[in-house]
């Protein structure tokens, strides 16, 4: 079995998975996009979702009051949940994101958030750059 680096910590998943998002993925889906978050912060917060295992107006409530997962993800203001609704929709319909999102959301039953070891041989060449360049 590959070794993963695994966290408790949602601050660091949010900046490991937020380096590796912005360097795999356009920032905004279109030219003419709303340029209110980029699809690295959403996907991040989509993560997030997922690791605290809550709706999408939970994890509204969780960012709002937690100040240095903002700050770690550049954010602004805290998107309303239909943002995240609608960016996951999207994010996963592209494609190319579902192996990244299978990544980074391999989260076994002992609550720690596992990410791949980059020199994994399994995961595409394009993915092991990414993840390399975030740090655990």
């Amino acid at each position: 079995m590959p070794h993963r680096h695994a966290t408790k910590s949602p601050l660091q998943l949010a900046q490991a998975t937020y380096a590796i998002a912005k360097r795999a993925l356009e920032p905004y889906p279109h030219a003419r996009a709303r340029r209110d978050f980029t699809q690295a912060q959403l996907f991040s917060l989509l993560v997030l979702r997922q690791f605290f295992q809550t709706d999408y107006r939970g994890l509204v409530q969780l960012v709002s009051e937690f100040s240095e997962l903002r700050r770690a993800l550049e954010l602004e203001h805290v998107p309303h949940f239909t943002t995240l609704q609608k960016a996951e929709k999207r994010l996963l319909k592209k494609g190319p994101l579902t192996a990244s999102w299978t990544l980074c959301l391999n989260t076994p039953t002992s609550g720690d958030c596992c990410l791949p070891d980059p020199l994994d041989p399994s995961i595409p060449q394009d993915l092991r750059a990414v993840m390399s360049v975030a740090t655990f």
